[in-house]
């Protein structure tokens, strides 16, 4: 088979590749402004194809990026100077694409906005996802097992449901029993519940008001205490003679009394001098 990527004929396109290969939305792109005219094939070819990308990206869970692409490729090709001639094929296929953008606009829009906290604080949300981020995947008995005998087999279906709606995890099945994985936005919150709790405003203002209580009571009691203690710390006895005085510094019983000098002690007397 050919290299459809040589080929510049939509007409002769491969539905299957059209519809799976990454490569098909630029070539698609590139080549549609050269068709000579639209029909009911060319179009129809590029229905199933867009069709085909949509359903596997929402059984998927694909990210964001691949939505985008297949959402700009769509609106491209139903750009409104072409509105005129794809609504009077068969198939009004203007209106019809129309709607696929609608719901790809809708999908991205779900997927960037920010998970409620409703969801967030939802009791059972983040055990559920720490369960599965050790298993990758689990099935959904083995999990209601892990979980409190409180959480009853309806009330974990309703939080799954919850949980799959914001895409934190994924159901499926194989054979008759029921497996849960982590979603393409499970990381949000499992990220958000690995930081520590922040008090909030208001908690920090009143610890900075307690704080500046105590420092303020700290500094009365020092200045209590200096006036109190003012005169025992530094006592002056009279002289005992007119030559010579000396400070006496209170000290503890077991330590000499301190005997500080007076200035005239302090400095010696010149040789051959005397007073």
């Amino acid at each position: 088979m050919s290299d459809p990527l040589l080929s510049r004929d939509l007409r002769f396109a491969d539905p299957t590749w059209l519809s799976k290969d990454p490569a098909a939305l630029a070539w698609i792109l590139d080549v549609v402004d050269e068709l000579p005219e639209w029909d009911d094939h060319v179009a129809a070819l590029l229905d199933f194809a867009f069709r085909m990308r949509l359903a596997r990206l929402l059984r998927t869970h694909a990210g964001d990026g691949e939505f985008r692409k297949l959402n700009r490729t769509i609106r491209r090709v139903a750009h409104p100077i072409r509105e005129k001639k794809l609504n009077a094929l068969d198939v009004p296929y203007a209106v019809r694409w129309q709607v696929l953008v609608d719901l790809l606009e809708d999908r991205l829009a779900v997927m960037n906005r920010e998970i409620p906290e409703l969801v967030r604080s939802r009791r059972w949300v983040r055990e559920i996802l720490e369960r599965i981020r050790h298993g990758q995947e689990v099935s959904q008995r083995d999990l209601l097992r892990s979980l409190p005998e409180e959480v009853e087999e309806a009330n974990l279906s309703r939080i799954l449901t919850l949980m799959e709606g914001w895409e934190l995890v994924i159901r499926h099945r194989r054979k008759k029993e029921k497996f849960v994985s982590l979603g393409p936005r499970a990381n949000e919150l499992l990220e958000a519940y690995a930081l520590p709790d922040l008090p909030s405003r208001a908690e920090l203002e009143a610890k900075v008001t307690g704080l500046e209580s105590e420092v303020a009571g700290l500094k009365r009691k020092i200045a209590r205490l200096e006036k109190a203690n003012i005169g025992e710390l530094l006592r002056i006895n009279p002289p005992l003679d007119s030559k010579r005085c000396y400070y006496e510094v209170p000290s503890d019983e077991e330590s000499p009394r301190v005997r500080i000098p007076t200035r005239q002690e302090s400095i010696p007397e010149a040789p051959g001098h005397s007073r």
